[in-house]
Protein backbone atom coordinates (compact mmCIF):
# COMPACT_ATOMS: atom_id res chain seq x y z
CA UNK A 1 0.00 0.00 0.00
CA UNK A 2 2.88 2.27 0.62
CA UNK A 3 4.32 1.74 -2.68
CA UNK A 4 0.94 2.53 -4.10
CA UNK A 5 0.45 5.46 -2.16
CA UNK A 6 4.17 6.78 -3.23
CA UNK A 7 3.46 5.84 -7.01
CA UNK A 8 0.23 8.32 -6.41
CA UNK A 9 1.94 10.79 -4.95
CA UNK A 10 5.18 11.14 -7.51
CA UNK A 11 2.46 11.20 -10.40
CA UNK A 12 0.61 14.03 -8.42
CA UNK A 13 3.91 16.40 -8.34
CA UNK A 14 4.76 15.45 -11.66
CA UNK A 15 1.59 16.60 -13.05
CA UNK A 16 1.86 19.79 -10.54
CA UNK A 17 5.08 20.23 -12.40
CA UNK A 18 3.87 20.06 -16.06
CA UNK A 19 0.91 22.53 -15.09
CA UNK A 20 3.87 24.67 -13.79
CA UNK A 21 5.77 24.47 -17.19
CA UNK A 22 2.70 25.09 -19.31
CA UNK A 23 1.75 27.98 -17.61
CA UNK A 24 5.19 29.57 -17.36
CA UNK A 25 5.55 28.66 -21.11
CA UNK A 26 2.23 30.78 -21.74
CA UNK A 27 3.43 33.92 -20.13
CA UNK A 28 6.60 33.65 -21.70
CA UNK A 29 5.26 33.24 -24.89
CA UNK A 30 2.43 35.68 -24.56
CA UNK A 31 4.02 39.00 -23.13
CA UNK A 32 6.36 39.00 -26.18
CA UNK A 33 2.77 38.31 -28.86
CA UNK A 34 1.33 41.33 -26.96
CA UNK A 35 4.64 43.55 -27.46
CA UNK A 36 5.08 42.68 -30.68
CA UNK A 37 1.33 43.15 -31.62
CA UNK A 38 1.26 47.07 -29.89
CA UNK A 39 4.34 47.73 -31.55
CA UNK A 40 2.60 46.77 -34.84
CA UNK A 41 -0.46 49.12 -33.84
CA UNK A 42 1.95 51.88 -34.69
CA UNK A 43 2.72 50.38 -38.27
CA UNK A 44 0.60 52.28 -40.71
CA UNK A 45 0.71 49.86 -43.43
CA UNK A 46 0.22 46.72 -44.53
CA UNK A 47 3.14 44.98 -42.58
CA UNK A 48 1.75 46.45 -39.60
CA UNK A 49 -1.63 44.66 -40.35
CA UNK A 50 -0.31 41.42 -41.50
CA UNK A 51 2.16 41.31 -37.72
CA UNK A 52 -0.64 42.74 -36.03
CA UNK A 53 -2.97 39.30 -37.64
CA UNK A 54 0.17 37.12 -37.17
CA UNK A 55 0.75 37.84 -33.46
CA UNK A 56 -3.04 37.50 -32.69
CA UNK A 57 -3.10 34.32 -34.39
CA UNK A 58 -0.25 33.02 -32.53
CA UNK A 59 -1.44 34.51 -29.10
CA UNK A 60 -4.73 32.37 -29.29
CA UNK A 61 -2.72 29.58 -30.42
CA UNK A 62 -0.91 29.97 -26.62
CA UNK A 63 -4.73 30.18 -25.40
CA UNK A 64 -5.66 27.54 -26.91
CA UNK A 65 -3.56 24.92 -25.86
CA UNK A 66 -3.13 26.89 -22.73
CA UNK A 67 -6.99 25.59 -22.10
CA UNK A 68 -6.30 22.41 -23.22
CA UNK A 69 -3.80 21.73 -21.45
CA UNK A 70 -5.54 22.93 -18.50
CA UNK A 71 -8.51 20.30 -19.07
CA UNK A 72 -6.11 17.00 -19.31
CA UNK A 73 -4.52 18.33 -16.22
CA UNK A 74 -8.50 18.69 -14.27
CA UNK A 75 -9.65 15.32 -16.42
CA UNK A 76 -6.22 13.61 -15.09
CA UNK A 77 -6.50 14.87 -11.21
CA UNK A 78 -10.02 14.08 -11.17
CA UNK A 79 -9.04 10.31 -11.60
CA UNK A 80 -6.47 9.99 -9.11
Amino acid sequence: MSELNSLLDHNSALLERARTQVGNLAHTLKNPLTVIGNEAKGIDCEQGKVILKQTAAMANSVTLYLSQARILFVRKTDGL
